[in-house]
């Protein structure tokens, strides 16, 4: 049905693509609104012009990549010709109707920006709205003229309850409001939400902004307020004189009991028939006394308390916080093993005999999602011209060792039919046209805490730690070898904020067995340099990874953010002691262990990205990467995996993968895969909404990879004097097509400057061709 779908969609947009081009579609006679501008005249200010655009009511029809109103041409192509069901459905699902003059809105538009200036302090403002007319279409102003704003002179607080006064004064640095700076209703109610939040996760339970008001007098007479900011007390009322209304202080909470059920189930809610299992989380190791969840069953908990509880930060004896619900919310979503969760609290301040407190009870519902899954993937590739298939059956247990582990296999297998010159030998059979084939297993355990011999409740909550054990076998068949691909790794990853995170991973082994044909065992005899031998001769490679990552964003607020993400690595240092100690012996003058050959480097990487939020559809991005490797010891180069690598669909789009550099070097043969010591990479893209799923960008691409070492390819060494001169270049146009649950790309990219040309032929754009476009697919954004 989704594709039927797209069809029409398809069919529709190339229909009133093609009527509009052929001028066939109905003209207005009234003029239509092109545009919006808003002017601002007067002072300096801070004042928002997409804000105030914002609050114009009448947009001009939109246009499908800044060229055709589609939308419009859609509603008129149904408007024009005889109602049928399909031109209604055209025109409901993609018409618009034409936007024309109408003063009643104009007026409307007026009233609302002057209502947001007067909320900005700039009252008494003037708005005039003038329209430009051209042809069939007119563009609209509005010209404000900003009258002096009203400054605050004086801020007091008024604070009825004392202990409200106190919590407040906490915070009272961290103040939105201060003297000398110009009125602003908007933060003055920012004001009040901080101040609301910072109470309620301070144990008042009860507490709304409602409670905060402000006072202002204006009767300076010099564009001058003083403000005061009220707490009121709640009312109740009076049990001696019930027509009497009584002020008390707020109601501070703490935590009494909570609850936790773990097997909830929506049609079967009740409570009363339930065991209660007491579980004791002793977090401070500095207290005697540990704190006590109650966990409600009907029969053995399918999943261990403690892994629940390390996600709960509702803790017992202690004051309610708001931030602490949403945050086991999260937490608790994080397992992966619930479906439904609900928290919510019950006043138990009267029912507790003996305290004189205000407590709240926790109730913790949690509905189980299914244990195991499956799905079946399949893609297609085209790499470097060769085409490709592949498919994935993935199983995964959420819950295997009923710790909330997460167990996920993965079995995978691609071909793809590799272009061949007369003669050449192969390493096996082919199936159908496909003569490269690479299949696999890989076997990932995620444990959602520390793996050390020590109690979980010794580490701080908030690090949300996890364990993931991982090992896989990939088997490689091409035209020239066979190769076996065996890795084990065992690491560790965990958060330190919102915002930053860390992955240390101390052991990551994989081994690499090459079987070449005689024919290209043969020429790799005959090659004299010994980089591209070690591309294809089997090695041992273990070491340790660390990755530190930063991520600014905050998905409830619209503005810009940064993410930063920084690798390093480092083998060999662990395997040249255990060589050293069991004496084990050379081979061909290198270093051995079981015979195979091992590597010893450190390699590091940086991944910035800026991203400029101009709307809620639209940004720019910015991505700068900068990764460079040293061979050390037993090594004369990087791996050939640890190679940095440059093209394809998520990096530099106008070559495929691994088609670009080093330097400006040309390769002479199939042998040399294209990778260098050192990377170098920026990219510049434009993101904008086309059509409801259908979204664009425009992006320049600027990099390339070299090698420190002058021995394979002169051309491919870094050189100071020339680097700048082999930066490639490219620029295009992307789709991404954004379902929601997947994004669709499609980018394709022409060649500015190659730095494979003769140095005074470098700018290639001249030479562009439609056969010279590079097509990329990927699912996701590329950064």
């Amino acid at each position: 049905m989704k594709l039927l779908h797209l069809k029409y969609y398809l069919f529709t947009l190339v229909t009133a693509l093609l009527l509009s081009a052929c001028g066939t579609y109905k003209h207005t006679q009234k003029p239509l609104l092109s545009k919006n501008k808003v002017v601002i005249h007067g002072e300096k200010h801070k004042l928002g012009k997409d804000e105030i655009k914002n609050l114009i009511t009448q947009s001009p029809n939109k246009n499908f990549m800044g060229i055709w109103r589609f939308k419009l041409y859609a509603y008129q192509l149904a408007e024009a010709r005889k109602e049928t069901k399909f031109r209604n459905w055209m025109r409901s699902s993609f018409g618009e109707p034409p936007v024309f003059y109408d003063p009643q809105i104009v007026e409307s538009t007026k009233q609302q920006i002057q209502i947001y200036l007067n909320n900005s302090g700039y009252f008494n403002s003037s708005i005039r709205v003038e329209q430009e007319f051209k042809k069939r279409k007119f563009s609209q102003y509005y010209r404000i003229e900003l009258a002096e704003p009203y400054r605050i002179r004086n801020v007091e607080y008024r604070i009825q309850d004392s202990v409200i006064s106190q919590k407040h004064d906490e915070i009272l640095d961290e103040r939105l409001i201060h003297p000398k700076t110009i009125y602003n209703a908007f933060v003055m109610d920012d004001e009040r939400d901080r101040i609301t939040e910072h109470l309620k996760n301070n144990g008042y339970f009860n507490f709304s902004k409602e409670y905060i008001y402000y006072e202002i007098d204006s009767a300076l007479n010099n564009k001058e307020l003083d403000v005061t900011l009220i707490i009121k007390n709640p009312e109740k009322v009076n049990q001696i004189n019930s027509s009497e209304l009584i002020e008390e202080d707020h109601k501070r909470y703490n935590i009494s009991r909570v609850f936790v059920n773990p097997d909830y189930n929506l049609l079967d809610p009740g409570r009363e028939k339930m065991d209660t299992l007491l579980v004791n989380v002793q977090r401070d190791t500095t207290k005697k006394e540990a704190q006590t969840y109650y966990f409600l069953h009907k029969e053995e908990p399918k999943i261990k308390p403690k892994a629940i509880t390390q996600a709960i930060l509702i803790k017992p004896n202690e004051y309610f916080s708001i931030n602490n619900v949403k945050t086991t919310y999260r937490w608790l979503a994080d397992l992966k093993n619930f479906k439904y969760t609900n928290i919510y609290f019950d006043d138990v301040s009267d029912t507790i005999s003996g305290e004189n407190k205000n407590l709240l009870n926790c109730y913790i519902d949690l509905s189980r999602a299914k244990t195991q899954s499956y799905s079946i993937e399949a893609e297609g590739t085209n790499s470097g011209g060769n085409f490709g298939i592949g498919a994935n059956l993935v199983y995964s247990n959420k819950n295997i060792f009923r710790g909330a582990e997460i167990l996920e296999v993965k079995l995978s297998t691609s071909m793809e039919a590799q272009q061949l010159s007369s003669g050449t030998e192969t390493a096996g059979n082919t199936f159908l046209f496909f003569n490269t084939i690479e299949t696999g297993a890989e076997i990932r355990l995620t444990f959602p805490k520390f793996l050390f011999p020590v109690g979980q409740e010794t580490f701080p909550q908030n690090f949300r730690p996890h364990t993931s054990l991982n090992t896989g076998l990939n088997y490689q068949q091409r035209p020239n070898y066979k190769r076996y691909i065996t890795k084990i790794s065992f690491g560790y990853n965990w958060s330190q904020n919102e915002r930053t995170r860390h992955v240390f991973t101390p052991v990551e082994l994989s081994t690499v067995k090459v079987f070449p044909t005689s024919s290209f065992e043969q020429l790799l005899q005959d090659e004299t340099n010994e980089r591209i031998r070690d591309q294809y001769t089997d090695h041992l490679i273990a070491g340790l990874k660390y990755s530190f990552i930063y991520n600014s964003q905050d998905i409830n607020k619209l503005k810009d953010f940064v993410y930063i993400r920084t690798n390093f690595e480092s083998s060999g240092f662990l395997l040249k002691g255990i060589q050293t100690l069991v004496k084990a012996p050379e081979t061909n003058g290198h270093n051995t262990l079981f015979n195979i050959r091992y590597a010893q480097y450190v390699r590091a990487d940086i991944d910035f990205r800026y991203y400029k939020i101009l709307n809620a559809d639209s940004r720019i991005v910015l991505r700068t990467m900068l990764g460079i490797g040293f061979p050390y010891g037993n090594s004369e180069d990087l791996p050939f995996e640890k190679g940095f690598f440059a093209g394809g669909a998520n990096g530099m789009r106008g070559w495929s993968i691994r088609s670009l550099g080093p330097g400006s070097s040309i390769p002479d043969d199939n042998i040399v895969d294209r990778i260098g010591d050192l990377r170098l990479e920026f990219n510049l893209e434009y993101r904008f909404p086309i059509y409801r799923f259908l979204r664009g960008a425009l992006f320049v691409d600027a990099g390339n990879i070299w090698r420190i070492n002058n021995d394979v390819i002169p051309e491919g060494a870094l050189k100071l004097d020339t680097f700048l001169k082999e930066i490639a270049m490219d620029t295009g146009l992307g789709f991404r097509f954004d379902f929601r649950f997947f994004v669709f790309r499609i980018d394709g990219a022409i060649r500015l400057r190659d730095p494979a040309q003769a140095e005074a032929n470098r700018w290639v754009l001249k030479d562009t061709r439609i056969n010279k476009i590079v097509w990329n697919f990927g699912i996701g954004y590329p950064f």
